[in-house]
């Protein structure tokens, strides 16, 4: 069953993105679109996993349409999974210079390419309901490895940091606050895998489901239940995106179910449809926009006006015209949102959907 609110909160999330990663000014930004320094959460921090929520919805519908062999699949998304991968990589290089020295290598989207083969192999070898419970263990799992130093939920203590500076090394890592510490690190993508299958089992359970405003009611009481879940644990785990915590899948799952039970009732089961039809276009292409826009952001500091880069004229010219450098941060941002919309529209309206 074809779910056009799946594809609107797909939309949503690029844009959120957009918003969240491309503001005037790294100094004036809104505390709702900024991350939590380290314990807790803000709406931005709900981005990224309901992105990853997003990335295991589209799983279970394109792994529905696909009748190949177990080896044929599993090649299939490996070499999607890589693709991912290297397309971050790459970004990441264009934005160091091409300087290998001190590229970071771990990111947003080579998080992405690595839990969606990880998510992935697991559903195609074990089926949805075995990944699912397998999912739990590796929650647990990952748990126990966070308490393997002294100072677990520390920025500089946490052995996510630790096993990231001895693999990679600190000069390929996110500094953060001067410590090397890469927010989207090696150990810390193994509890991403339960992110991705909560969309995975969310849609599936909607794809099987013959009356939608029931389905809306469970998923609102699924909701409910996680995030109820999540704090529990939270009071023995805290919640923290940097480490991506148990208690912070919980939470963050249980967000992105709601939202979703809540675009199901208003577009498909009341069919309030119009309004969402600007993110229908950002949620056909929601990977090439994402990965478009942040190239086109990167490049800004490629080039210099008046003796500063491209990007900070450019606020400096939003700012001279909007006195509060907050409204004018926030303005610069979503004129970039309006201006990937055109792009979004166009791809759309010619049917152009890229795929990685």
């Amino acid at each position: 069953m074809r779910y056009l609110s799946i594809d609107i909160m797909r939309g949503l999330t690029v844009i959120a993105m957009i918003l969240v990663n491309t503001p005037g000014s790294w100094d004036y930004v809104y505390a709702p679109l900024s991350h939590a320094s380290w314990h807790g959460y803000t709406p931005t921090d709900l981005i990224f996993p309901f992105f990853l929520f997003i990335v295991g919805s589209a799983m279970c519908l394109s792994m529905s349409r696909d009748t190949g062999s177990k080896v044929l699949r599993l090649k299939k998304l490996w070499s999607r999974g890589a693709k991912i991968f290297a397309i971050g990589l790459a970004l990441h290089f264009y934005a160091s210079g091409f300087d290998f020295s001190s590229l970071r290598i771990m990111g947003v989207l080579q998080r992405i390419g690595l839990a969606y083969v990880l998510a992935g192999s697991l559903i195609i070898c074990l089926d949805h309901r075995r990944a699912a419970l397998m999912s739990i263990i590796i929650l647990l799992a990952y748990s126990l490895m966070l308490l393997g130093s002294d100072d677990p939920y520390s920025l500089s203590g946490n052995v996510v940091a630790e096993l990231d500076r001895y693999i990679l090394g600190a000069a390929h890592m996110w500094q953060k606050d001067g410590v090397a510490f890469d927010p989207e690190g090696l150990l810390s993508t193994l509890p991403v895998i339960a992110t991705i299958i909560i969309g995975y089992k969310t849609t599936y359970y909607l794809s099987v489901s013959s009356d939608r405003l029931r389905a809306v009611m469970v998923l609102l009481a699924s909701a409910l239940v996680m995030l109820v879940m999540g704090y529990v644990v939270a009071s023995s785990v805290p919640i923290n995106k940097n480490l991506w915590t148990p208690s912070y899948v919980l939470i963050s799952g249980a967000w992105a179910i709601a939202v979703l039970a809540v675009f199901v009732l208003l577009v498909d089961v009341l069919g309030l449809q119009r309004w969402g039809r600007p993110l229908l276009w950002f949620g056909a292409n929601p990977m090439a926009l994402y990965v478009i826009s942040w190239a086109w952001t990167v490049t800004y500091y490629k080039f210099s006006i008046a003796g500063q880069p491209f990007y900070d004229y450019l606020y400096a010219c939003f700012n001279a015209m909007i006195a509060d450098p907050y409204l004018a941060s926030l303005l610069f941002a979503m004129a970039h949102i309006a201006l990937f919309g055109v792009l979004a529209r166009w791809l759309y309206r010619r049917g152009i959907f890229i795929k990685i």
